[in-house]
């Protein structure tokens, strides 16, 4: 048998594509209607709070208070790397079944392209929450 590089590929040569800690044969489910919609809420409520936490920050750096400017920019610091890298922000920005009946029903061709869109932008959402995380884990956290 020939290869392409000329020798046989050693084990070390392999590289795992998947994704870390699932079993070989496993495939990923997809999230039903209800995960979205209760994706959807969670990741509300998370940004909520990281508008709330940077509402308070502002507070604190208006007031000139060291120790509350600090616990301050701990708090949005928390709350928005909470937003950035929870798999929420991935799953809500789905769409459901219905909704795309709705926009294919709606919209015709049109909205076959809507639906294709959103489609990159949910791979763009789970780079982006892998990105973070590999950020966070680089600095230690």
């Amino acid at each position: 048998m020939t290869y392409l590089g000329g020798e046989k590929p050693s084990l070390s040569d392999l590289v795992h594509y998947g994704v870390q800690g699932m079993k070989w044969g496993v495939r990923k489910s997809n999230p039903t209607s209800t995960d979205i919609h209760s994706a959807r809420v969670r990741q509300a409520a998370r940004k909520a709070n990281a508008n709330l936490a940077t509402a308070r920050l502002n507070e604190a750096s208006a007031g000139g208070n060291k120790a509350k400017q600090k616990s301050a920019v701990k708090a949005f610091e928390k709350a928005h790397l909470d937003v950035l890298t929870n798999e929420d922000a991935v799953t809500s920005q789905r769409m459901t079944k219905g909704e795309k009946w709705t926009i294919g029903i709606l919209a015709g061709p049109v909205g076959l392209a809507v639906i294709g869109a959103n489609k990159l932008d949910v791979k763009r959402a789970a780079k982006a929450v892998d990105h973070n995380r590999a950020l966070l884990k680089n600095r230690g956290q």
